[in-house]
């Protein structure tokens, strides 16, 4: 029940083309009622247009981002990191695309920076016990395991493989948390640095805590969109930046429904 559920919910996230379309489509059911039920569906159509126009300019992705990676920072001395035995780093997706005839799975970019935000870690602070999370979210469309992929690229920047925990079943964030944690206590391990995406980062530090862990953070440097004023004030990426936050700001608060956070 709680997939579907999952799955309704991605169809309603603003930002989404799915969003927009059944927003639009909702507003002109109501365009042939009678005048009150009319006018409803004239705001409907009016709103939607008018929010995805608001969340496909800079500054207002960039405020929703700014929101969501506020009070987070990344780790700069080996004191910062309260004696941390092991640097966990979450995935954050993997993308598929066809090539030459077949289909290539390649970690997204915000998994790219976490791995190399560990990899720093792992050179700041010595030796520590390095685990990488994220399974297979789609078996349809992916081939590799994320943690697989994150492994592979941290053994390529010379982190000794025997140093590299994996949970490769994770299929969610939620999950994550909870396999990760039971490596941690599997390894004895206490102190411990999370690593992700600076708009991720809230929802993962509160199911760690939830769980009675207390992690230390360390977000890559966010690149994020600049909000300033261009000629033209819209842009694809700060719709999809919109879109993302949109997601997170809405799985927070499904997470804090359910108990999990």
């Amino acid at each position: 029940m709680n997939g579907a559920v999952d799955e309704l919910a991605k169809l309603l996230v603003p930002g989404t083309g799915s969003c927009f379309a059944i927003s639009l489509a909702a507003g002109a059911v109501l365009l042939p009622a009678p005048r009150r039920w009319r006018a409803a569906g004239g705001a409907i159509i009016a709103a939607t247009l008018l929010g995805y126009a608001a969340l496909a300019m800079p500054p207002v992705s960039y405020g929703l981002e700014r929101g969501l990676a506020c009070g987070f920072r990344s780790i700069q001395t080996p004191a910062e990191s309260h004696g941390a035995a092991a640097v966990v780093i979450i995935g954050n997706g993997v993308s598929t695309h066809l090539h030459n005839g077949r289909y290539v799975h390649e970690m997204k970019r915000e998994t790219r920076e976490n791995v190399a935000e560990g990899v720093r870690l792992a050179r700041l602070l010595g030796d520590p016990v390095l685990i990488v999370s994220g399974g297979i979210a789609d078996p349809e469309s992916q081939a590799r395991t994320e943690a697989d992929m994150m492994r592979e690229a941290l053994v390529g920047a010379g982190v000794p493989a025997g140093r590299i925990l994996m949970d490769a079943v994770s299929r969610n964030t939620y999950e994550q948390a909870r396999e990760v944690a039971a490596i941690l206590a599997r390894a004895r391990i206490d102190n411990f640095i999370v690593v992700t995406a600076p708009t991720h980062m809230r929802r993962v530090h509160r199911l760690f805590t939830h769980l009675g862990l207390t992690p230390v953070t360390s977000v890559p440097l966010a690149r994020g969109h600049a909000a300033t004023l261009r000629p033209w004030p819209f842009s694809r990426a700060a719709l999809a930046a919109s879109r993302e936050a949109a997601y997170e700001y809405m799985a927070l608060l499904g997470y804090w429904a359910r108990g999990r956070i």
